[in-house]
């Protein structure tokens, strides 16, 4: 069997690839090719140092196609690895995962708390926004925030996908970054990272901080705490003391538009990844807080397994047979046993500890060697 990974360098410079692609064989256990990720448009814009706007996103693999996309643009590919659909649209930005659901391609528009309708032409059909669900945004304790105007989000008034155009910590209250479907049609939405007032503001002093060059020095001075007087930084973090968490959401939409939060994990320091049905009709989810994959019951959301992978990053997923599933973890992929809960094996994809996998999925039998270049339109290469 053959994986394909997308992957994010972190903190990569604008004259460096800021993502890879890779082919893994699963029987070799080894990366047997790599290929850069086309940039996005504005990536020379982006002041997230981490992530952000850089590298490969969301992927999906059909028998005869292969979807892959970045912060701005989905692509496909067909079975030779020939760009045969490429599109975007200005209020669909900081894309994260992909799903297919029938003939529609639903993407996770994280710049402004979107989940965006595609039809296989690239054509917006539709959009779901939580919004527009008064009682949700007041469970989550965001009940300021009001719709976005239809019309406007359909016409692109607002280029989300240029950082420029807006403020994040505004229109990124919920990091809405997964989404998968379940067999009787319903979906689930990731809400990673619920961002309160309180920390809204924080972030906005963050900025002050780091527009006037001090944000080093704090870094700096938690480092020397550390050293000095044996206090351990607080996880997923470099800082000793952190001045807040964020609360994580599993929405259920039904197909007639009903939505009701469906799970809701509280105090977590970092977002959760990586939804995924799996073949049992159960929901796969990243516990990237705790290093866990969890396994959901399908009814209720209710944990039927967790199980310890790593704690560096955890995102991206896929079982590979009805016993094993693979998962990402920072620059390592992970092989697991569900059944038992054990590592069967590991593979460092490379030496440079700043990669991070982003979504991995199975490639089908016959599917042509990844090239070292895949070739999409240059007006699409990143550039504004």
């Amino acid at each position: 069997m053959k994986l394909l990974i997308t992957s994010t360098v972190r903190h990569a410079a604008l004259t460096e690839d800021s993502g890879w692609i890779y082919e893994v064989d699963t029987d070799a256990w080894r990366v047997v090719r790599m290929c850069p990720m086309p940039p996005p448009m504005y990536r020379e814009f982006d002041n997230n140092q981490r992530g952000g706007l850089r590298g490969g996103k969301g992927l999906i693999v059909e028998e005869d196609r292969v979807w892959i996309a970045n912060a701005s643009h989905i692509y496909s590919f067909d079975r030779q690895w020939n760009c045969v659909a490429r599109f975007s649209h200005p209020s669909c930005a900081m894309i994260h995962d992909i799903a297919l659901h029938g003939d529609d391609l639903w993407a996770t528009s994280t710049r402004n708390d979107l989940l965006v309708r595609f039809d296989r032409a690239g054509r917006v059909t539709g959009y779901f926004d939580f919004r527009r669900f008064p009682e949700i945004s007041k469970d989550i304790g965001l009940p300021q925030l009001t719709a976005w105007n239809e019309e406007a989000l359909l016409r692109g008034d607002t280029d989300f996908r240029d950082p420029r155009t807006h403020v994040l910590e505004e229109t990124n209250r919920t990091h809405i970054n997964s989404v998968c479907f379940l067999a009787g049609g319903d979906m689930i939405v990731s809400m990673g990272r619920i961002t309160p007032e309180r920390m809204k503001r924080l972030w906005h002093v963050k900025q002050w901080l780091k527009g006037r060059g001090l944000w080093p020095w704090v870094v700096k001075i938690s480092q020397l705490m550390t050293r000095f007087t044996g206090m351990k930084s607080a996880r997923h973090s470099n800082l000793v003391m952190v001045p807040g968490s964020y609360d994580t959401v599993l929405l259920r939409v039904s197909g007639d538009g009903a939505c009701h939060i469906w799970k809701r994990w509280r105090n977590v320091m970092v977002p959760m990844h990586s939804l995924r049905t799996l073949p049992d009709g159960h929901v796969l989810y990243n516990n990237t807080d705790s290093g866990e994959v969890l396994k959901l019951d399908e009814a209720t959301g209710e944990i039927l397994q967790q199980v310890f992978v790593d704690s560096a990053f955890l995102r991206g997923n896929d079982a590979v047979s009805d016993e094993h599933l693979v998962v990402g973890s920072q620059n390592q992929l992970f092989e697991m046993n569900l059944r038992d809960g054990r590592t069967t094996r590991s593979l460092l994809l490379n030496e440079d500890a700043r990669s991070s996998i982003f979504a991995v999925a199975a490639l089908p039998d016959g599917m042509a060697p990844l090239p070292e270049r895949l070739y999409v339109d240059a007006e699409q290469e990143g550039g504004s």
